[in-house]
């Protein structure tokens, strides 16, 4: 529950919010009228606004300098001078621990000022805010269950990362939506959406707390789920294959592109073409998984501590590492890969970089005397092509066995330090131990 001084705070403050709204006198009613596309792709829908509208006022960096609730003819809320006031106060509402885990700031900012727009109308307050916000968290506070669209991606069957399910949409699911549509008499949309979701592979995820919160914790989870995917897929370790499956709304690869044609007497054609191949996750591919850690990642995150330097370090790196195995340039890869290793690595920010590299990346993942001075040698032809890439521009070719060996180097350091987290909480102890190695080493 919301911190009882908090909630003192709320009280006193809101009241003083409410002798500051102003009022204004519309002097143009209506909204302002569609032109170009936007007017051609809406000309065929009529919508009539009933009852109050709630809007905001930008500046030209899309900050919100004002809040208003309008009939049309009068508008109620908070101007430009006295909007900051307002937004302090969301603000320290929303530093409560409670209130960050359970919803989001813009369901505190509708909520409050739904509270204080209705008591400035009937120019008392009916209840408190405190208890007002609490009643509206007790209502819309719930668990949802959330499926987010895969694509490039085919399964098999299904797999469990951590407490993330991925899995396609069967018959069953397709049944359960015929019926609850025709519950609700809508059958004739039942058709169009089977087509459309049959076989359709999700990332499903559960989570308990106000509805936009929730989907943001599942999306997070479900997003760290492909990230530890990725990093134990097939084209992590053979970057011949181009790696370009993933949620939709993260994927910048179009699905499809569509374009028009028309010839010289000026007949039309519609095209459209699909981009890239589909990834298929077979039952020997998922045995390929797990012997590459997906399950040890997976019991990583689930016991995740974001207050432990290291661990947000070592999950940094993760979602980053993924972001750069999508990327088809491999001269591009190769400086994102340098970046994370640098990240790792680095003891401070005018650290030798390739000195340090080397120093400490062969101790961290083998204590084979000739895999180390392998990876020494694979480090310092790869990071010419990082340098080259980065301070110049200039794109050179690589060697697809050094850039194999180059993700692998990174594969084996991500679970070096998942294991070393175990005893080190920061960067700097873990390097400061292989630093006491050395020392007694001589």
């Amino acid at each position: 529950m919301i911190h009882p001084e908090k909630i003192k705070y709320i009280n006193r403050e809101s009241l003083k919010l409410v002798e500051s709204v102003v009022e204004r006198i519309e002097e143009r009613g209506g909204s302002m009228e569609a032109i170009g596309s936007i007017k051609e792709k809406y000309a065929h829908q009529i919508k009539d606004v009933i009852g109050d509208s709630e809007f905001s006022t930008t500046n030209h960096r899309n900050e919100k300098i004002a809040k208003w609730i309008t009939d049309g003819k009068k508008s109620i809320g908070f101007d430009s001078k006295k909007f900051p006031a307002f937004n302090n106060f969301l603000e320290n509402i929303y530093k409560d621990k409670y209130l960050r885990k359970v919803t989001t700031k813009s369901f505190v900012e509708k909520t409050v000022f739904h509270w204080i727009v209705k008591t400035y109308r009937l120019n008392q307050a009916s209840e408190s805010l405190s208890n007002f916000l609490e009643l509206e968290l007790q209502e819309n506070i719930q668990e949802y269950r959330f499926c987010f669209s895969v694509l490039n991606l085919e399964l098999e069957g299904a797999l469990k990362i951590n407490d993330v399910d991925l899995r396609y949409i069967e018959k069953k699911d397709i049944e359960h939506l015929k019926s609850m549509l025709e519950n609700r008499g809508q059958s004739e949309s039942y058709f169009h959406l089977e087509k459309e979701l049959a076989g359709k592979v999700v990332l499903e995820c559960k989570a308990k707390a106000e509805h936009e919160k929730a989907k943001e914790i599942a999306y997070e989870k479900c997003c760290t789920a492909m990230d530890v995917l990725m990093l134990c897929s097939d084209p992590a370790f053979n970057p011949e294959l181009h790696l370009n499956f993933d949620i939709d709304s993260r994927l910048a690869i179009p699905r499809e592109s569509d374009y028009l044609i028309f010839n010289r007497k000026n007949e039309m054609t519609r095209s459209m073409e699909g981009m890239g191949s589909r990834h298929f996750i077979s039952k020997e591919y998922v045995s390929r998984l797990q012997e590459r850690g997906i399950s040890y990642l997976g019991t990583f995150i689930s016991n995740y501590n974001p207050e432990n330097e290291l661990s947000r370090l070592i999950l940094i790196s993760m979602k980053s590492y993924s972001r750069a195995l999508l990327i088809a340039d491999y001269n591009k890869r190769v400086a994102d890969i340098f970046s994370i290793l640098e990240s790792l690595i680095l003891p401070h920010d005018d650290s030798p970089i390739l000195e340090n590299l080397k120093k400490y990346i062969p101790k961290l993942i083998t204590k084979d005397i000739d895999q180390r001075k392998s990876m020494v040698a694979i480090l310092s032809r790869l990071y010419k092509v990082r340098s080259k890439k980065v301070h110049h521009g200039i794109d050179s070719k690589i060697n697809i066995d050094d850039l194999r060996l180059l993700q692998l180097i990174l594969n084996a350091l991500i679970l070096s330090f998942i294991t070393k987290n175990e005893d080190h909480s920061s960067k700097a102890t873990l390097l400061q131990e292989i630093d006491d190695a050395l020392d007694q080493a001589y």
